[in-house]
């Protein structure tokens, strides 16, 4: 059949990865650059690991979004609701099954801090995303000791190190984009051909720009004249992406003008200059992408699924990261379809006749990246217990000094602990207004009403790609009506101007520095 191991029946058509590495035993020069990139993969792997102790256990969010993305799974918990009216919320912009998936530890089990249960999942996704990248390299390369260095490599990301607990549809949605091209790469059956479509089109329930291995999949389907496969390809995709969601358009009549949201975004370019050169500055990447020149693929070989898959997502990334509010998770897809062919460089790496360039490539890794990460990784474990006592501290004044009080907070992490939540993401908010989805103006009124106990901002104004955390319409209000009274961390509290307030006594009390100089 043409479905079946057309290039892999004639021998005289072979010419294998593991062929090109097996011509020669390495001498000792020729592992000195490949085990400079080992010492840099095994510091990262230990910044990882000494990263996610410490936030696993954070008592707030982690990185900016995550009590944006958690106030929706909560909101679903309690209603059973997702997706609400974007005219007076600020959209939930995540596909429908990243809040499904979310919410069901805290159908099970609730605690003090409940977003350890959907860190959880999103941490296993990300291993299992680098389990698969291995898979893919193993089937890629058939060298026996290849996993030795596509592990570390999948683990060595020094971009991914702060997004690994943040609660984001990014790697679950990319798990099932590799699924897919693994399945492809099996190449066994029609059956697995639709449960690859079935896989690369469920990646789009979590975040639907995620068209990568759909779109790779029929291309190279295409290529191969493998027609059968091709079409059951394509139903098992629009069955998992289309078909689920007109599903939960019918459930979420809001769903489309949540997820549609920044269909006309603020266009931003230097943000993303800066993004890609921070991609491209990964070792893996530099290894990926200096190995395309020397494969010995073909149009109809496996490495050309690989490739299109890494190149078809990096452009969607760079597409959709011209919006302002982008950032460098867009790209971890195009990561990991990298580290099949960086494992490849590495092995050849040891075959090099350059020893002199390869000592002075050594030196520099070394110095310049593995040295930096080792330190960073210590300095990060030794500090972990005063950092987490530290975290814990700010979380028992948060929850004490906002209790039974209105608060209006421009921090989330501070937001977490609020008895209400009026803004859930204040930068998404600024973004909503600056498109004029969104009108602030009625929320500027309470303000200047004076409706809130107190206001949390930050001590020194923030932006992000040219939008500001706390918008022009609001910020002009806090300053009328409030005045800065003590500060927490990094963290300002506010009181209402020309009034007694009995609590900012309690506020001292609860740790506040009120003896500060604020920002007026």
């Amino acid at each position: 059949m043409a479905d079946q191991h057309q290039d892999e029946t004639n021998p005289r058509r072979q010419l294998s990865a593991s062929t090109m590495l097996r011509s020669a035993r390495p001498s000792l020069s020729g592992w000195i650059l490949p085990g400079s990139v080992l010492v840099f993969c095994c510091a990262s792997c230990a910044l990882l690991i000494a990263q996610q102790a410490r936030n696993l256990f954070w008592p707030s969010e982690v990185g900016y979004g995550d009590f944006y993305v958690f106030h929706t799974v909560r909101h679903f918990q309690q209603t059973g609701v997702i997706y609400q009216d974007v005219a007076r919320d600020v959209p939930a912009t995540y596909g429908p099954m990243l809040y499904t998936v979310l919410a069901v530890p805290g159908r099970f089990f609730t605690g003090e801090n409940p977003l350890i249960g959907p860190r959880l999942i999103v941490l296993a996704a990300f291993l299992l995303c680098a389990l698969l990248a291995v898979s893919i390299t193993r089937r890629l390369i058939p060298h026996r000791k290849v996993w030795l260095w596509s592990v570390p490599l999948a683990l060595s990301f020094a971009s991914m190190s702060d997004w690994l607990l943040q609660l984001r549809g990014d790697f679950m949605a990319i798990l099932f984009s590799l699924i897919a091209i693994r399945l492809l790469l099996a190449r066994r059956a029609l059956s697995v051909a639709l449960l690859a479509g079935v896989c690369a089109g469920f990646a789009t329930q979590f975040k639907f720009v995620y068209v990568a291995a759909l779109a790779a999949g029929l291309l190279w389907l295409a290529a191969c004249r493998r027609w059968k496969a091709l079409a059951v390809f394509a139903f098992g995709g629009a069955l998992t992406s289309g078909g689920i969601y007109v599903f939960f358009v019918l459930r979420e009549p809001q769903l489309l003008d949540n997820v549609l949201a920044l269909r006309t975004p603020v266009v931003e370019f230097l943000g993303l200059c800066k993004i890609i050169r921070r991609i491209v500055a990964e070792p893996v990447a530099l290894l990926g992408l200096a190995t395309l020149p020397f494969l010995a693929w073909r149009l109809l070989g496996r490495w050309t699924l690989v490739v299109s898959f890494v190149v078809i997502s990096f452009c969607i990334a760079a597409i959709t990261g011209l919006q302002a509010g982008a950032n460098v998770n867009y790209f971890f897809e195009a990561l990991f379809g990298l580290v099949p062919l960086a494992a490849f460089a590495t092995l050849k790496l040891r075959r090099s006749n350059y020893a002199v360039a390869g000592l002075f490539l050594s030196g520099l890794l070394v110095i310049n990246l593995a040295v930096p990460v080792g330190m960073e990784a210590f300095r990060t474990a030794r500090t972990l217990p005063a950092t987490l006592a530290e975290g814990h501290r700010k979380a028992r004044f948060f929850r004490a000094a906002f209790q039974d009080r209105k608060v209006l907070s421009f921090v989330p992490s501070a937001t977490f602990f609020a008895p209400e939540v009026v803004l859930s993401d204040p930068f998404l908010a600024s973004y909503m207004e600056r498109l004029g989805k969104l009108d602030l103006h009625p929320l500027a009124g309470r303000i200047r009403a004076q409706v809130f106990d107190l206001i949390v901002t930050s001590r020194e104004p923030a932006s992000y790609r040219g939008i500001d955390f706390v918008s022009p319409t609001l910020r002009p209000a806090i300053r009328e009506a409030y005045e800065p009274f003590c500060q927490m961390g990094d963290v300002v509290i506010s009181v209402r101007r020309n009034s007694v307030e009995p609590s900012t006594k309690r506020l001292v009390e609860l740790g506040c520095d009120a003896t500060t100089d604020l920002p007026r």
